[in-house]
């Protein structure tokens, strides 16, 4: 009850919310949005049961995961990325960034009235206001589209791979004529967006741009078909001349909210949709391959409003000017050598799954050389051992110099 508004956790099933065993799923609590309203126990877990007596005042906001929790650099990048960069709210940044990459279910509680827009989980910024409270609880989490493509792991990397050579990314015709103001070494563009600043951003560090539209709050708006996101989606990056070749098929999610009584019952949970999210991540075409791209770059983002209209978008795709060396590439069992040695203690682990790819990063920070990663994904033995076994996800560099 001091001065804490927020609270970020990055450890398993802390906000574990729903049935344990979900259809299609082998991560437990992985389905929030099946939430009974049963009591809380190993079953069915009840996240406001749990986490509601702590929020009040003081507290405005608690984040976590309902299921296992991968709390890899790349995912702390990607929620202040989010934040920094991307225009994304508190609640989202920390949702979509400690998701990204992993099959996390993240999570975020708060309380207040009726009305989901004027409770924390729509702060655009981290703020050290009280929160006014009210009679309801609110939770927000993640739900993919149905037809979103699973991730891609390649496996046998050959003996030589590219070591790229990047450069920023050159502006599209459409940004061409703007006359981008500089400050703060970011540039901006003269038009506005109410309450939000300038329209469009570039970083001449990586040639990132960003751009910002109308943030809509209103909840009860209908929902769209999600093709209908995705077709609207590529429609904006087109308009922006942001088209590329290769990429991943569009990746679509939906930022839901599900609202209960404090003293309510299952009959009464009232679900909305937030806004939505669809991406398109790089891949990279070596001898035949489509060879995927981990980070926080190599990704366009388009996040529209609820009607379909836009909210924010990005895209760090920076281009490659040439192939600087054939590198040698470092065998799996040296890689996965690597890896054990920093996990530590052995006993308990299981190596779940396994891949290489590349890595581009942010676009906040210069990036000059594209370089091949490995990314290890280990589990506990036995699930029951979370506190004692964490899954870890390790990244081992996958040239030898």
């Amino acid at each position: 009850w001091g001065s804490l508004r927020y609270y970020w956790q990055c450890s398993c099933e802390v906000f574990a919310h729903g049935p344990r065993n979900c259809a299609g799923s082998t991560m437990v609590y992985s389905c929030p949005e099946d939430f009974d309203g049963s009591s809380d126990s190993n079953a069915m877990r009840n996240v406001y049961e749990r986490w509601g007596p702590a929020l009040g005042d003081y507290l405005r906001m608690a984040c976590g995961a309902s299921t296992d929790a991968w709390c890899h650099e790349n995912n702390v990048n990607n929620i202040w990325d989010n934040y920094n960069n991307n225009g994304l709210d508190v609640a989202d940044s920390f949702i979509d960034g400690l998701s990204t990459g992993t099959s996390a279910v993240p999570l975020c509680i708060t309380t207040g009235g009726r009305f989901t827009s004027t409770t924390p989980l729509y702060d655009v910024t981290f703020t050290n206001q009280r929160n006014s409270g009210g009679d309801y609880l609110h939770i927000q989490y993640l739900g993919g589209f149905d037809s979103n493509a699973p991730q891609i792991w390649i496996k046998e990397p050959p003996e030589l791979l590219p070591e790229y050579e990047f450069i920023p990314i050159p502006l599209p015709d459409p940004w061409q004529p703007i006359k981008f103001v500089e400050r703060d070494g970011i540039m901006l563009s003269p038009e506005t967006v109410a309450e939000r600043g300038a329209r469009m951003r570039v970083n001449p560090l990586s040639g990132a741009m960003y751009l910002r539209g109308e943030r809509k709050l209103d909840v009860k708006a209908q929902d769209m078909q999600e093709e209908d996101y995705i077709k609207l989606a590529l429609g904006y990056a087109r308009e922006q001349g942001w088209q590329e070749e290769l990429a991943a098929k569009p990746q679509g999610t939906r930022f839901m909210i599900d609202s209960m009584p404090r003293e309510g019952k299952s009959a009464e949970k009232i679900s909305t949709q937030k806004n939505v999210t669809v991406k398109l991540r790089r891949l990279l075409d070596i001898d035949g391959r489509q060879v995927p791209m981990f980070g926080a770059g190599g990704v366009i983002s388009v996040q529209m409003n609820n009607d379909g209209s836009l909210l924010n978008a990005h895209k760090v795709w920076r281009s490659i000017k040439s192939v600087k060396r054939q590198a040698k590439v470092k065998p799996y069992k040296d890689a996965e050598g690597e890896a054990l040695k920093r996990l530590g203690d052995k006993q308990g682990y299981v190596l779940a799954d396994w891949g290489w790819g590349y890595k581009e990063l942010a676009g906040n920070v210069e990036q000059t050389q594209l370089r091949m990663v490995y990314m290890f994904d280990f589990r506990p033995e036995n699930p029951e051992l979370l506190l004692q076994n964490p899954p870890r996800m390790i990244e081992v560099d996958g040239f030898v110099d």
